[in-house]
C-alpha cells in the first residue's frame, strides 16, 4: 500500500458517518449512511450528510445531489484535479438541463443539417467565457454541426457562475434567452406542489427549450414560454 493509499483511506474513514447525523433534506428522519465525499479545488469538503434515499452514489462514491451532479458533468476526467467550488452550482445545473435536452437537440441540428456531409460532435460540460464585451465566466455544453471547413450549426445550454438560477440558451453564438427552471423558481418561493405539478412543470420547461432550438433553427419564429 503506497502513502497515496493510506491518506486516501484515512480520509474515507474519517469522511463516514459516525451515525449521530441526520440527513441534511429538511423533514427527513431517516437515519444517516452517507457522507457527500465531494472536495472542490480549494480541498474543500461538503459537510452534508444523507440517508440513502436522499443521498446519490456516481462512480461507487457517494455525494449530496448536487455534488452527484457537478462530478457527473465533469466525468470526461478534465477537472477532476479542480473541480468547481463547493456552492458552485453552474456545472451541475447544465449537467442536468443537458440530460434531459439531448435527444431532441440532437434531433433539431440532424434536421438543420443541409448537407450529408456534417457530422454531429457533443462538447462535455465545460468552463468557458460567454461571448460579449464583458464575457463571464460560465459554463457550458455544446452540440455541433461539423463539415470539413469547420463548424456549421451548434447549440449551447450555458450558466453562468453570476446568475447560477438561470439557464441560457445560444445559437451559433447568438444569445437566445434565459430562463429559471421551474424548479429553483419554487426552491425561491418556498413553494410545494405535488409530485405530478413538478413532473409538468419540467416536461413545460424542457418542451419551451426544445421548441425554441427547433424553430431557430429552422428559421421560424422563436417559440413562446422561453
Amino acid at each position: 500500500m503506497t502513502s497515496f493509499d493510506r491518506m486516501w483511506n484515512l480520509r474515507s474513514a474519517l469522511r463516514r458517518p459516525s451515525g449521530r447525523e441526520r440527513c441534511t433534506q429538511p423533514g427527513c428522519a431517516r437515519r444517516v449512511t452517507i457522507r457527500c465525499a465531494y472536495a472542490d479545488r480549494r480541498q474543500r469538503v461538503c459537510a452534508t450528510t444523507w440517508c440513502i434515499q436522499h443521498g446519490a452514489i456516481f462512480d461507487d462514491t457517494a455525494y449530496c445531489r448536487r455534488h452527484a451532479g457537478t462530478v457527473a458533468a465533469l466525468s470526461n476526467g478534465f477537472y477532476q484535479l479542480a473541480l468547481p467550488d463547493l456552492d458552485n452550482r453552474a456545472p451541475s445545473l447544465v449537467g442536468w438541463v443537458s440530460e434531459e435536452l439531448d435527444a431532441p437537440i440532437r434531433a433539431a441540428l440532424e434536421a438543420a443539417a443541409r448537407s450529408r456531409d456534417t457530422t454531429l460532435v457533443t462538447d462535455p460540460v465545460r468552463l468557458t467565457y460567454s461571448p460579449g464585451i464583458a464575457p463571464q465566466r460560465c459554463w457550458s455544453r455544446t452540440w455541433k454541426l461539423v463539415d470539413h471547413l469547420g463548424v456549421v450549426r451548434q447549440v449551447s445550454i450555458e450558466v453562468e457562475e453570476e446568475s447560477q438560477d438561470l439557464v441560457a440558451l445560444r445559437i451559433d453564438n447568438d444569445l437566445i434567452g434565459r430562463s429559471m427552471p421551474p424548479w429553483i423558481e419554487r426552491r425561491q418561493k418556498v413553494a410545494a406542489v405535488s409530485p405530478d405539478e413538478d413532473a409538468a412543470s419540467r416536461n413545460a420547461f424542457n418542451l419551451a427549450f426544445a421548441r425554441s432550438v427547433q424553430a431557430f433553427l429552422g428559421r421560424d419564429e422563436i417559440a413562446s414560454g422561453f
